[in-house]
């Protein structure tokens, strides 16, 4: 990206920084040198105490050419936007 160019808004900018916000607090604490498992606790932790709505580990099943194929990928969070209204 050049000087010139414009850098796109962010769409949930106040949730962003807060989402950010909680992963800087886990990484003060504990710093670096743990296994993904130590700082996927950690963070549910504070996302938990931060009331950021989650889930963890969510079930995911994989399709190729419309069958569903026996292997469940397993993504760290779902983050969920608050009910606004």
């Amino acid at each position: 990206m050049t000087r010139k160019e414009e850098k796109a808004e962010l769409i949930y900018k106040d949730e962003s920084y807060a989402i950010l916000g909680t992963c800087f607090t886990v990484y003060q604490d504990k710093g670096c040198g743990f296994l993904e498992p130590v700082y996927h606790e950690c963070l549910e932790i504070e996302l938990e105490f931060q009331r950021i709505p989650f889930l963890s580990k969510p079930p995911q099943t994989l399709q190729y050419r419309g069958r569903y194929i026996g292997t469940n990928i397993e993504s760290g969070f779902h983050l969920l936007r608050k009910n606004t209204s």
